[in-house]
């Protein structure tokens, strides 16, 4: 323990309060010897010692030791004890103590009483506080022995009397003051008696005040009948019954305070020579029953109100355990129900436990039944290679056989449906949470149709820009070797190698072309647009100028009056250059191209631009594919990349827009019909 340092005002204050609860207590105890033989029934000062000492500071601990020591001392000689019963109290109390403390700390450190602030509120912490006082009181009992044992006037039962009344007084009266100053601790900061009103009120403060009331008039009947009137009938044994139910009903600090106050009436009547415990002749006997009544009345109340509480916290954790989780059941419902993948729980025999709506609508299913497993015919899959699925293939199927997981590629295959629609189908099987419980497995669908024609497309796309770009690569490889080898002969006259550079001018400039292209085709697709509000006159009237300069030929290209739009000054340059350049390129021999722009506002803040040419026109077979990625409709007649209206699309389609081909039965050329907004709001709301 750390050196004794002298306490402030308020600590002296403390000190001086609890040294005369204890002087007091102790005049009690001594108020309670049976016919002057010093064996005392209750003595509870050892119990007001516990608490004062285990509440104390560490700093001032050893001090308030010695001065309990002086005072334990004093009662004994005042009380007209012998030397060495004096000597006794003045070094068993202490000691009995300090080993109290040791122990307390050891086995419930952080407690109220053991150098801590957490409140006594498990049935374990009191039962553990229940044994150091055990320990407390074979400390004083060895004491007693060593001191007490040179007195040839002393019974060795003096001994044992000292050891249960002490040690019952700690059990019971020491601990009880610790749960009530725990509980005291935890108030809300209030002055007294205002904090304890607080710490009391309920809900239903009027029926316990009625529960109290009859409490009280019970117990007052108990002790007239059992201690006044009918000293030989059992009783008193009722007051376990108060004591119990006050367990069930009210707080560990009011049980075990109302325990006490049953206790303190008990013997006061026993020691006026009233109850049962009066006939007990011995002292030493008398001692042991009366302790042995208090045990069992503070005891079960404590540990029936320290039970409760843990119940009643763990009722209100499982209460808050199960909202929780009845919030996160409803949050996982409503994620599953508005995910794109289907996700279905199913039970081995055929059970769906859960299945999200996704199921039916990937499946095309508008009757799905999300209650049990249909056959495995209903919902049309097939393998990749067209060979139907069979029951025993079904990937929960498979899982419930004993596979890990599965992970497999799965075609819809209904007539009714138009297209191929691919499903990446995984399933694996779920921990069970009662061993009872039947197997369960997750199964999960996705569409991966997109997927699988991304990949395509993207194989087809690298097939045909290695096939466009080796074309001329190996024309400039051959004539630049035709030109060497010319040269290795000898002199080339200059129109031979003019022909020959020709051919890789021409070759070079179909890649640069094509790579061209292929870089505004990305651009146009991957390009987040950053919109303004730009002119469609200015932007017209720059590509016009932009292909006079290149080409020194001014295209006949007519416009009015075009709107603002809300579109990407960056992107809307490239799709008008793709649409004007296409309606020059593809005209028929000898045909000068013309071009009209029109433009006329639809509702809802958008406009409808038409590029109208006098070329060879679009066949109406070719007028869905020719804005697919290197589709040309007439590519054998014209050079082209097949990427100009692929760019066109995916610009439209990047502002929220639609584009085709609208030529009217009859009339000549090709007609570009496109929408593109003219607003904020209406490119928001399009994106």
């Amino acid at each position: 323990m750390r050196a004794p340092a002298w306490p402030n005002p308020a600590e002296l204050l403390r000190i001086l309060a609890w040294a005369l609860a204890y002087a007091g207590t102790a005049t009690w105890g001594h108020h309670t010897e049976f016919g002057g033989s010093g064996f005392a029934l209750f003595w509870p000062a050892s119990g007001v010692a516990l608490a004062w000492i285990a509440t104390s500071p560490s700093r001032t601990r050893l001090l308030e030791l010695g001065l309990l020591g002086v005072l334990a001392a004093g009662s004994a000689y005042r009380n007209g004890d012998s030397g060495w019963e004096v000597l006794n109290a003045a070094v068993g109390v202490p000691l009995g103590l300090v080993a109290f403390v040791v122990v307390a700390q050891r086995l419930a450190p952080g407690l109220r009483g053991t150098d801590g602030d957490r409140p006594i509120e498990t049935l374990r912490q009191y039962v553990l506080l229940l044994a150091a006082t055990l320990v407390a009181g074979g400390v004083e009992a060895v004491v007693a022995t060593a001191t007490l044992g040179p007195d040839p006037g002393l019974p060795f039962e003096r001994v044992g009397e000292l050891a249960i009344t002490h040690t019952v007084a700690m059990a019971t009266v020491g601990v009880t003051l610790l749960i009530a100053c725990g509980w005291y601790a935890g108030l809300p900061p209030a002055r007294f008696p205002a904090n304890v009103v607080a710490g009391l009120r309920r809900d239903s403060t009027a029926h316990d005040l009625a529960i109290v009331a009859a409490a009280s008039a019970v117990t007052v009947v108990v002790f007239l009948a059992g201690f006044v009137w009918f000293a030989d009938a059992p009783v008193s044994f009722v007051l376990v019954m108060l004591v119990a139910g006050a367990g069930i009903r009210f707080t560990p600090t009011s049980t075990g305070l109302y325990a006490l106050t049953i206790s303190v009436a008990a013997c006061w009547l026993t020691a006026e020579g009233y109850g049962p415990i009066d006939a007990i002749t011995e002292p030493h006997r008398r001692a042991l029953a009366f302790g042995l009544f208090m045990t069992a009345l503070v005891v079960t109340g404590l540990i029936i109100a320290l039970s409760r509480r843990e119940r009643d916290e763990i009722i209100g954790r499982l209460r808050e355990s199960e909202h929780a989780a009845e919030v996160l059941a409803d949050d996982l419902a409503l994620v599953l129900a508005h995910l794109e993948e289907g996700v279905a729980v199913v039970e081995e025999g055929g059970r769906f436990i859960h299945a999200n709506a996704a199921i039916g609508r990937l499946l095309h299913l508008p009757d799905f039944d999300d209650q049990r497993v249909q056959p495995v015919g209903t919902y049309h899959l097939v393998h990749p290679d067209g060979r139907p699925l069979l029951e025993s293939e079904v990937p929960h199927v498979r899982v419930f056989n004993g596979e890990d997981e599965v992970h497999d590629v799965l075609h819809l295959a209904r007539q009714d449906v138009a297209g191929t629609a691919i499903y990446e189908v995984s399933a694996r099987l779920l921990p069970r949470m009662r061993s009872t419980d039947r197997p369960r497995a997750v199964t999960t669908i996705r569409d991966v149709t997109a997927e699988h024609q991304q990949r395509d497309a993207l194989t087809s796309f690298a097939q045909v820009v290695a096939h466009d770009l080796r074309s001329p690569l190996t024309s400039v490889q051959l004539w630049a070797r035709e030109l060497l080898d010319s040269y290795r002969d000898g002199p080339v006259d200059a129109e031979t190698a003019t022909m020959m550079l020709g051919h890789v001018e021409s070759a070079a400039g179909r890649m640069q072309n094509f790579i061209s292209d292929l870089l505004a085709y990305a651009l146009a697709r991957d390009q987040a647009p950053n919109p303004a509000l730009v002119e469609l006159t200015d932007v017209v009237e720059t590509v016009v100028e932009t292909i006079a300069a290149v080409e020194g030929v001014q295209p006949e290209v007519q416009y009015d009056d075009l709107p603002g739009v809300w579109c990407d000054p960056v992107l809307l340059p490239q799709l008008f250059d793709n649409l004007i350049g296409n309606a020059r390129k593809y005209v028929a021999d000898g045909v000068v191209p013309q071009v009209r722009i029109e433009a006329a506002p639809v509702s809802d803040h958008w406009t409808r631009v038409r590029v109208i040419d006098n070329g060879i026109g679009i066949a109406p077979e070719d007028r869905g594919r020719v804005f697919e990625t290197f589709e040309r409709a007439r590519a054998t007649e014209y050079e082209g990349t097949g990427l100009g209206l692929a760019i066109c699309r995916h610009i439209v389609e990047r502002h929220g827009g639609t584009i085709g081909v609208t030529t009217p039965p009859g009339q000549p050329g090709t007609w570009i019909e496109l929408t593109l907004p003219t607003t904020d709001e209406a490119f928001d709301r399009a994106t």
